[in-house]
């Protein structure tokens, strides 16, 4: 599977050559956000983020939202991956947002959908079940079968872990419908195989709550175990035949559970080596992915101090540079008052005023320009608005000190 995922990786990177070369923006940022896709399965999760952001980038500098608010969604998931959940939550909720303004029902429901996985991952199963709930209802009104399926099998796994097990069966088997149909052949195995997760808590929560060892109660639970082991063992056969290696571990771990619980030890056995040799061979893959992790982890601690540094050293010089105006202007002051008593033109001191007037303005303009954009939202109008009311506040100041230079100039 490893090997799909370097072809691919080969085939986008020519792509985007070509991109670069034509000067394709659309083709760019396409082939950037599938070379994303391809680093995050293989855990190069540094590479995976600065291709996201890249895209994103281009995204933004063409106005094209809709694919903006993929690529934050796909940001989001790295962020979740590394446990870094105040940034998933800040790219999710963006997300959503644009899609709303956008009116992209397909992107509001993704974007729902993405926000249960990051609550889902908090452990918070209420907000993960009414963002699910909410993106479902999205995929059922605009008929996105392939999201009905994938909320519907987020939903059956939460109320499993509620103990809602007639709600997670029904869920679950919605979903198991609807993959049949669509031919989607990896669903279809994840469905079977949580199936096969639900009989085994089943199974587990029946004998835990009647403590009762008489032959119907026992002959009971052997059917939900065998039931278990059906619908995991068709499971098994799909992604043995796909080559999901890491899917296959889940599931030879729940066919030891369901074979013990049976009393079939022999089987449990079997399958407990299977699960032990598989292990073995994804054991490096998933270091590659915690180290991958820790490594995106300290990049962005990196990358953010150096940010905090720059932003330090930006406002040290711009306040050194406010401290230089601000004296640049009382030493004209000062000045401007020292030449009244002096014999003076009355043109240069006009001039003077005039000059302190204007350097007063826009020192107060570049003070206030922050403020003055974030209020006007940059719409020239308001902008505009903004600098009146400021001159006709500065105006008064003007005119006292050449009033008070007159007199001065009149006196002698």
């Amino acid at each position: 599977m490893q090997s799909d995922y370097y072809q691919a990786q080969e085939y986008y990177m020519k792509a985007l050559g070509i991109s670069e070369e034509i000067g394709d923006l659309d083709g760019i940022q396409r082939d950037l956000g599938n070379l994303g896709l391809i680093y995050d399965a293989l855990a190069d999760y540094p590479r995976a983020l600065e291709t996201y952001q890249k895209a994103l980038l281009i995204a933004e500098e063409q106005g094209d939202s809709m694919s903006a608010a993929r690529h934050l969604g796909n940001m989001g998931s790295l962020y979740v991956i590394q446990e870094l959940y105040d940034k998933a939550y800040e790219v999710y909720s963006k997300s959503l947002e644009m899609n709303i303004k956008m009116h992209n029902l397909s992107g509001q429901a993704n974007a729902y959908g993405n926000l249960g996985f990051y609550y889902r991952n908090l452990k918070d199963y209420k907000k993960a079940e009414e963002h699910y709930e909410i993106a479902l209802g999205i995929y059922r009104k605009i008929q996105d079968k392939s999201g009905m399926a994938i909320n519907y099998g987020n939903l059956a796994n939460l109320y499993r872990t509620d103990e809602l097990y007639d709600k997670s069966y029904s869920y679950i088997s919605n979903a198991l419908a609807i993959n049949r149909d669509l031919g989607i052949e990896t669903s279809i195995g994840h469905n079977l195989g949580n199936l096969g997760k639900l009989y085994i808590k089943l199974a587990q929560d029946s004998l835990r709550h009647e403590k009762t060892s008489n032959f119907l109660f026992l002959q009971k639970n052997d059917i939900l175990f065998q039931m278990a082991i059906g619908y995991i063992n068709q499971a098994v056969e799909i992604h043995e035949k796909l080559g999901n290696q890491s899917v296959l571990i889940s599931w030879y771990s729940d066919l030891v559970e369901a074979y013990s619980g049976i009393g079939n030890y022999k089987k449990a056995l079997e399958y407990h080596q299977k699960f032990h040799e598989l292990n073995e061979v994804v054991f490096d893959r998933n270091k590659a992915k915690e180290i991958g992790m820790l490594e995106a982890k300290r990049e962005a601690d990196l990358r953010k101090r150096e940010l905090e540094f720059r932003e330090h050293e930006r406002l040290r010089f711009a306040n050194l540079q406010y401290l230089v105006i601000v004296i640049g202007i009382f030493i004209l002051l000062v000045a401007m008052l020292l030449l009244v008593r002096v014999n003076v033109t009355r043109g240069f001191l006009k001039g003077l005023i005039f000059l302190n007037f204007i350097l007063l303005f826009e020192f107060l303009l570049i003070l206030l320009d922050p403020y003055i954009e974030v209020l006007s939202d940059r719409q020239p109008i308001l902008v505009f608005a903004a600098n009146f009311v400021l001159a006709l506040i500065v105006f008064p100041i003007h005119q006292f000190i050449h009033g008070f230079a007159e007199k001065r100039l009149l006196k002698d």
